[in-house]
């Protein structure tokens, strides 16, 4: 393999100016320390020739960057894993890409990442089925998604081309938003949807206030025994289901039984209550002969999952 820029454990280096790395399928790999006070663009070319380029900062790394990084193109990615720690002052996911679309993915696994301003994920009009993926696996490092500004998906293409798929999928770990979540749902003929999707027992999301617009999803799988006590998703501020194809998705199939949780807890819920919950909400197969029960009271969302099969809405 050919690396753009490999830096090994131990080694220290600051940087300054506008880096670019495109090549395809080649990496910028830091396993030292890497002090950048400027910009950096991985796969930023309107062509097949960047795909595959990747910032990777790995076993125990640290990266600063000091300005924007700039996922995109086709397969572009940045990873963060084992003990690792980037920080950037803005992050933009696909941006400035071709008609093709982009598969610009962030991956944060048993390692942090602080973003000091916005994350925008799928911010280009033609950006297709950009994500920003949090994993944690047990018995290793803590996965920790600090964002100090907004996070966002686009919705893309106003009345030319429809979103494609940009979304927030939290596999364990936490995600605190000092700011807002904004989820942009696809407009109406798209196939796809953009979504929040949040699974595993120690899976935890905040923010100052979140909105979901168009056909945005919130999306919930419950993990065998359901979620470690504790609100998973809780927004200190406003809550806004900002329209009616909006969704709540709770995929109970490989839960057994609960007690009452708290999916989803507002200072404020707008366009959602208990009368019309059952409007926005969809509820996946359970396992075997166990019931979804869900309620919202005083702001919050609540499941628990119990007796025999079937989903009821408690009011």
């Amino acid at each position: 393999t050919t690396y753009s820029f490999f830096l090994n454990s131990g080694t220290i280096v600051s940087s300054s100016g506008a880096l670019a790395y495109s090549p395809a399928s080649n990496a910028v790999k830091v396993y030292g320390t890497l002090n950048h006070t400027g910009s950096v663009t991985i796969g930023q070319r309107w062509n097949n020739s960047t795909a595959g380029s990747s910032l990777e900062v790995l076993d125990g790394g640290s990266m600063s960057i000091g300005s924007t990084l700039s996922i995109g193109w086709h397969n572009s990615k940045v990873i963060v894993a084992n003990a690792s720690l980037l920080t950037a002052k803005a992050i933009v996911l696909g941006a400035s890409l071709s008609d093709s679309g982009s598969w610009a993915t962030a991956w944060v696994s048993n390692a942090t990442l602080k973003v000091t301003g916005n994350l925008g994920i799928g911010t280009d009009d033609r950006t297709a089925n950009s994500v920003l993926r949090v994993f944690h696996d047990e018995n290793e490092p803590a996965t920790l998604v600090e964002i100090e500004g907004d996070i966002y998906t686009s919705p893309s293409g106003g009345n030319i081309r429809n979103g494609k798929g940009n979304n927030i999928v939290i596999r364990g770990g936490t995600m605190n938003v000092k700011g807002n979540i904004r989820i942009d749902g696809t407009t109406a003929n798209s196939a796809r949807t953009n979504m929040l999707y949040v699974a595993n027992r120690d899976a935890r999301v905040t923010a100052g206030s979140m909105t979901l617009n168009n056909t945005a999803q919130l999306q919930f799988k419950l993990p065998e025994t359901g979620f470690d006590d504790g609100v998973v998703v809780n927004v200190s501020g406003t809550c806004a289901f900002a329209s009616a194809n909006t969704h709540i998705v709770i995929d109970a199939s490989e839960c057994r039984e609960t007690g009452w949780q708290t999916l989803l807890q507002a200072g404020t819920l707008t366009g959602l209550t208990a009368d019309n919950l059952e409007s926005y909400l969809t509820v996946s197969a359970t396992y075997k002969d166990r019931q979804v029960l869900t309620k919202l009271v005083d702001n919050q969302l609540m499941v628990r999952i119990s007796g025999s099969a079937s989903a009821i809405i408690i009011r």
